[in-house]
């Protein structure tokens, strides 16, 4: 006991057989779902609900990605989230607030994740379930503003092996991606 050493052979032939085993993940679908800001205002709950079910396949895990429609509204959009995060508006939790950098530019991509259960999860973005869950809750904020913004979902069928790397895509996505708000992406 104890005669183990850390080697950096043996962490890089592991992280090999890692690798071979993401590069054989792809997604058997790209669903996109388009919404406008003023649906949050106009629409019920349901038909907001509704227009995620009628499209997304609940059996299947995630990786989805929030794409304003349109970058000129970037600053505005960014401005308002933060905002209503500062102040903690209807007492909800939000997502994390990224910053910009010099290296790093935000694109129309405000958020990147991925869920076992993406129904669900995407009506928590919308603001449609839990206040207490960390979320976009766009229809408490995003309700006035001009313009719309698409949600990307990628379904994967994976057994229960290939389901740990899911986080491993999302990580990379989220780094290319550099969302305004949620993870950024470390790899």
């Amino acid at each position: 006991m104890g005669d183990s050493k850390p080697s950096g052979e043996c962490a890089a032939n592991h992280l090999r057989k890692i690798a071979d085993n993401i590069e054989k993940i792809q997604p058997i679908d790209r669903i996109p779902i388009q919404f406008d800001f003023s649906e949050f205002k106009h629409s019920s709950d349901a038909s907001l609900k509704e227009k995620i079910t009628e499209k997304v396949d609940p059996n299947f895990q995630s990786i989805y990605s929030f794409h304003l429609s349109n970058l000129d509204l970037a600053d505005e959009f960014y401005e308002a989230f933060k905002n209503t995060r500062e102040n903690k508006i209807d007492g909800r939790a939000y997502a994390r607030l990224n910053k910009e950098t010099d290296e790093k530019k935000f694109g129309n991509c405000f958020y990147v994740g991925s869920s076992r259960n993406i129904i669900v999860r995407l009506e928590q973005h919308l603001g449609l379930r839990a206040p207490k869950t960390y979320s976009l809750q766009m229809k408490h904020w995003a309700n006035g503003l001009n313009g719309g913004f698409e949600i990307c979902v990628h379904k994967f069928e994976l057994d229960s092996e290939k389901l740990k790397l899911l986080p491993y895509l999302e990580d990379r996505l989220a780094w290319e991606l550099n969302p305004m708000f949620g993870r950024r992406g470390s790899l």
